[in-house]
């Protein structure tokens, strides 16, 4: 909850790997969006899945981070388990 909240906040972190962390990604793209998505260049959330909500809907907050970053030159989202409408 911590690093949400603080992910949440403005700020410049340009590369961030929560690899392996067991977080939401619904969660962290959500702060992500809020705080550092166009300053964000390198973003590892591999080894993640959402919540485990068996549901089809993915988090406006998903969709709009990836139209809000404009500096992401790397997104590694390996062995990540998304909807399939999140892959859409």
């Amino acid at each position: 909850q911590n690093l949400c909240n603080f992910l949440a906040q403005p700020n410049t972190i340009t590369y961030l790997d929560i690899s392996g962390t067991d977080i939401a990604l619904e969660t962290i793209f959500g702060a992500l969006l809020r705080g550092c998505a166009t300053n964000m260049v390198h973003l590892n959330v591999s080894r993640n899945a959402f919540s485990t909500k068996k549901t089809k809907e993915v988090p406006p907050s998903f969709k709009q981070f990836f139209t809000s970053t404009l500096s992401l030159k790397k997104l590694i989202m390996a062995y990540c388990k998304l909807p399939l409408e999140a892959l859409k």
